[in-house]
């Protein structure tokens, strides 16, 4: 039990500091709101923003994973992929998801 709480431990200051890396500036600017919702809590929704005021919500308003569950950290990595970092519904181990463009 010891020996996995460590590795957890280690990969998450690991991706952590993968996540301090500082943001690379867009031409067109905006937001992601990773999200959960009151109805289905720990399921993973996302919207987008151009002000941070007004949202309209991706995926037709559906959840990103039907299998996901959890709480999302989302970063951009230096190689400009961006990197989620949650648990899945049927497993107990924390799970890294990459995307190129989080669709």
């Amino acid at each position: 039990m010891k020996r996995r709480a460590f590795w957890v431990l280690c990969s998450l200051a690991t991706w952590a500091a993968a996540c301090m890396a500082s943001p690379e500036a867009s031409s067109s600017g905006g937001y992601l709101f990773a999200h959960m919702t009151t109805g289905d809590y720990g399921r993973l929704y996302y919207a987008i923003s151009e002000d941070g005021l007004h949202w309209t919500p991706l995926n037709e308003g559906r959840r990103i994973l039907d299998d996901y569950r959890g709480h999302p950290d989302i970063c951009r990595g230096h190689d400009g992929r961006y990197y989620l970092i949650g648990n899945h519904e049927r497993r107990e181990e924390i799970n890294l998801w990459v995307s190129e463009d989080l669709v």
